[in-house]
């Protein structure tokens, strides 16, 4: 008989999930031992007392929720009855608009064959799914520095030139400068972006590293200055790269040796791949442009995922959200203010 429901794991029932799903590669956000720690709830779905499926949710405004990269399912068998208490708990915890980022195809495939069946939930459209690069990390430090593109491979040699310090968030004191830096990033950026959010998060990004080891918080400073910081998690064989902040007055290459120092430093830990996140080549956004450019530069490969799936899990109407958000999206626009 299956249960489900979503909830807010404790500690120990976020290690216990962790570890029954252990022999699943785990990156970007689907780790349900970090959502504990950044407090994002999760959706369990068990048979006969063991969890065979799960996802974490990313919560927003509106009773808006993302899932990336998900569902998990621990056995590839008929998923029709999972979705069914997924939609369902989807409708208790009053989500009325699910962005849903599968990882893999059939995924894809099994959510839409259940939507188009099923009179609950239903699609509001679709949308180009991202993309991520990796960059496979091997050799010495120098065969690493090779495969960068020329461009890059200068940006890193005027690095070393201006002596930037890399080294762990240690205090308090230092874990405030790193979320004044990131703050500040977006407004220079003109980011759209809820100030109390952002620090929460980053603080439950930190709380988690400091607890499990799985990654690492570094500010660089430049004349006991900060200039920029990075936060990165870490799942087996890999890292992921959460956030990366620079002050934009900084005219030198702080990102480059953040990155650089970051790639030796994980050979040396025995970890193989370091996933960038979002990459799009033919992104019109001129920002994300730029991003995935620098990104590329470093000599990675590219991997993209099906497509977005926008639904109205059932309920109260998806399209009413649909609607405040594209009215949301045109303002921001209008401000000159980057849409996310």
């Amino acid at each position: 008989m299956l249960k489900s429901k979503i909830s807010y794991l404790t500690l120990e029932e976020g290690e216990e999930l962790y570890s029954a799903f252990d022999g699943i590669y785990f990156h970007q956000y689907q780790d349900p031992l970090r959502s504990v720690f950044v407090h994002q709830p999760c959706f369990t779905c068990s048979l006969n007392g063991e969890v065979i499926a799960y996802a974490v949710l990313e919560l927003h405004r509106f009773r808006k929720a993302s899932i990336w990269l998900g569902p998990i399912f621990k056995y590839e068998t008929d998923k029709a009855q999972v979705w069914i208490e997924f939609f369902k708990q989807l409708r208790k915890f009053r989500i009325s608009h699910l962005t849903l980022q599968p990882e893999k195809n059939e995924v894809f495939e099994s959510t839409l064959n259940f939507i188009k069946k099923s009179n609950g939930p239903s699609l509001i459209r679709t949308h180009w799914g991202m993309s991520t690069a990796i960059k496979k990390l091997h050799g010495t430090e120098e065969e690493i520095f090779n495969t960068y593109s020329k461009h890059h491979q200068k940006e890193v040699q005027n690095a070393r030139k201006k002596e930037i310090k890399i080294r762990p968030v240690e205090s308090k004191e230092d874990f405030e400068k790193l979320v004044q830096l990131f703050l500040l990033m977006f407004q220079q950026k003109k980011i759209h972006h809820y100030p109390s959010e952002l620090a929460k998060r980053l603080r439950g990004e930190y709380d988690y590293i400091n607890y499990s080891g799985n990654g690492k918080v570094v500010l660089a400073e430049k004349d006991g200055n900060l200039v920029g910081a990075s936060v990165e998690l870490y799942a087996k064989n890999s890292s992921f790269y959460v956030f990366g902040a620079t002050d934009k007055n900084v005219k030198f290459p702080v990102s480059y040796s953040i990155l650089h120092t970051s790639f030796i430093s994980l050979v040396q830990k025995e970890i193989i791949y370091f996933d960038f996140g979002g990459y799009q080549q033919d992104e019109p956004d001129e920002q994300f442009a730029k991003v995935s450019k620098f990104k590329g530069g470093f000599g990675v490969d590219t991997r993209k995922y099906p497509e977005r799936l926008i639904i109205n899990p059932g309920g109260i109407s998806g399209k009413v959200i649909e609607n405040l958000l594209v009215v949301r999206n045109i303002i921001l626009k209008a401000l000159g203010k980057h849409v996310s």
